[in-house]
């Protein structure tokens, strides 16, 4: 496997290119509001999809809500689709920094 990934003068990485990963060679595009990533794209054969969709709290810096996971992305260009994609939910334990990953109840 080979990987490539440029940043920007923030530090922030922009894109991640994998090669010699079979179906899995393509290109990761990150976007970001701030210093906040709200979406990862990745491109394969020309054809750009969703991967991960980030929802971000306004109550603390880095406080990450949810994140939403295209379960089948080589046929489904978003991360709405009920029974592939999947909503997950982060939780604060009490007043510590660890948080707990939980997927959301169906439907």
């Amino acid at each position: 496997m080979a990987q490539h990934s440029p940043y920007d003068g923030t530090g922030r990485r922009i894109t991640k290119t994998l090669s010699n990963r079979g179906e899995l060679d393509g290109t990761e595009q990150y976007y970001y509001d701030g210093q906040k990533q709200i979406e990862m794209r990745q491109t394969i054969d020309w054809q750009e999809r969703v991967l991960r969709q980030y929802v971000w709290g306004t109550q603390y810096i880095d406080e990450i809500i949810r994140v939403d996971i295209n379960g089948d992305p080589a046929t489904d260009d978003d991360c709405l689709e009920y029974g592939t994609d999947a909503p997950y939910y982060y939780h604060r334990v009490r007043d510590s920094h660890l948080f707990l990953d939980t997927p959301s109840p169906p439907g």
